[in-house]
Order: structure tokens, then C-alpha cells, then sequence
């Protein structure tokens, strides 16, 4: 008999905890935040010269003192490919490409037509 009251006087507290945790989350304010979304129309232009950079996921507006700009990038590709060619590390061309990617889209230069590249490694 004693078990049955144990199971109800679990059961009963678990539903007072529910019951709080109601009550907490709906005495909490609702108001919505809204921020405006900034939308820069124009080019950025990247001012960085380094002609390696590594790769770092954007989370945030790009700033123009860390993205390449074009011409650094034409420098850019073959100085790492060249530099792949003489030691074959995978990770390093990997890293390098995906941020010479990254730059060329920041810049907003994709709208370049492209020629096929030939790449024998």
C-alpha cells in the first residue's frame, strides 16, 4: 500500500514542477526585438596583400582589411598551387582554395567569365 501513495506523491510532485515551469516561462515578457537588416548595395573591395590567408567561416559582415582583393587572388592561385606541386599537402591546398573562394565572393567578383583552367597536379 505505502508504494501507491509513493508513485501519487512522485507523480503529484512532477506535476507541480510542470505547474512552475509553466508559470516561469509564461510571467516571462514576449516582446520582440527586431534590428533592422543592413544591406550594402555596393562592391567591397578587400584590402589584405597577404597572398596566403586561411580559411574562416564568415560569421559576421566581412571586413575589407581581411579579404583579398582580385588582383591579389590572381597572384594568390598559383602561388598556392605551386607551393602544393613542391610538398602535397591536402589539407593546406584545401584551406588555401576554400579561402580564395571566399575572397572572390566577398569581393563580389563573380560576375568575371571564367576560362577553363587546366590544373595537372
Amino acid at each position: 500500500m505505502q508504494s501507491s501513495f509513493t508513485s501519487r506523491d512522485s507523480e503529484s510532485e512532477e506535476h507541480k514542477q510542470l505547474e512552475r515551469r509553466r508559470n516561469r516561462f509564461t510571467n516571462q515578457s514576449t516582446s520582440i526585438i527586431h534590428k533592422p537588416i543592413q544591406v550594402i548595395n555596393e562592391p567591397l573591395i578587400g584590402t589584405c596583400e597577404r597572398l596566403e590567408k586561411n580559411y574562416l567561416r564568415l560569421t559576421s559582415a566581412p571586413n575589407p582589411s581581411t579579404i583579398r582583393p582580385l588582383i591579389i587572388l590572381e597572384q594568390a592561385f598559383p602561388f598556392v598551387l605551386n607551393k602544393y606541386k613542391s610538398n602535397n599537402d591536402w589539407s593546406y591546398i584545401s584551406n588555401q582554395l576554400k579561402s580564395i573562394r571566399q575572397d572572390r565572393f566577398t569581393n563580389q567578383s563573380t560576375s568575371i567569365i571564367h576560362k577553363p583552367v587546366k590544373i595537372i597536379l
